[in-house]
């Protein structure tokens, strides 16, 4: 009688997701990252639903890891996917690249980078259009005023380095990924957000000023 051999099924490992610079809004499934808030904070925020943390979004399956974008805690070649969202505005224009250079460290080779600024070309456009020579008004030139320099509600939120689609294209080269994996699209003001892996928009939103979308592949 032959004996039955049984063969343990390999487990399949998932991808490692990375949210770097989080702010409030942790994505399911993802390893978030932010600089100025502490896990504590954000659990106790989304409970509570009070303090500078009252708008915090913490599902169940969300991890988070403090940490600085310049110096990010994790080892070479780590993730397979990593985002960062209206998050690169925020740091001084000299740390641009070195923070660039750390997401592809980080990333594993394949690995894909988006990453999603303020288009400043489009802001221009929008300021001349709806700001400049025109009757002041309070709400409509403070609410423009905050997407160029930021809400600057508490530290971390104020706005530092501007975007354009050939500098971004330009930058994300310099800092190690081929030109031709580099895919830039611009999301002209009153277009709706693209999609992502881990952010998720309400339909009805569309943006106030134009963003630009990359996507890298390492």
């Amino acid at each position: 009688m032959k004996k039955t051999t049984h063969h343990k099924s390999k487990k399949v490992k998932k991808p490692i997701l990375l949210n770097i610079g989080c702010g409030v809004t942790l994505f399911p499934g993802f390893i978030n990252v932010d600089k100025y808030f502490t896990e504590d904070q954000l659990r106790k925020g989304a409970q509570t639903r009070q303090g500078l943390c009252a708008n915090a979004k913490f599902p169940p399956t969300a991890k988070f890891v403090r940490g600085d974008i310049l110096h990010l805690p994790f080892k070479d070649k780590y993730a397979d996917y990593v985002e960062c969202l209206e998050m690169l505005e925020h740091l001084p224009f000299r740390d641009v690249e070195k923070a660039i250079v750390e997401l592809h460290r980080v990333l594993k080779p394949g690995g894909e980078l988006v990453l999603m600024v303020p288009d400043l070309d489009d802001m221009c456009r929008v300021w001349l259009d709806r700001v400049t020579d025109k009757v002041f008004n309070h709400n409509t030139f403070f609410g423009f005023v905050q997407h160029f320099y930021g809400n600057q509600l508490h530290k971390g939120e104020h706005h530092q380095s501007a975007f354009t689609q050939t500098y971004l294209r330009g930058v994300l080269n310099a800092c190690g990924f081929p030109m031709e994996k580099i895919e830039i699209t611009p999301y002209p003001h009153g277009e709706h957000p693209p999609k992502f892996r881990g952010a998720q928009w309400d339909l009805r939103d569309i943006f106030v000023i134009g963003m630009i979308h990359a996507r890298a592949t390492k």
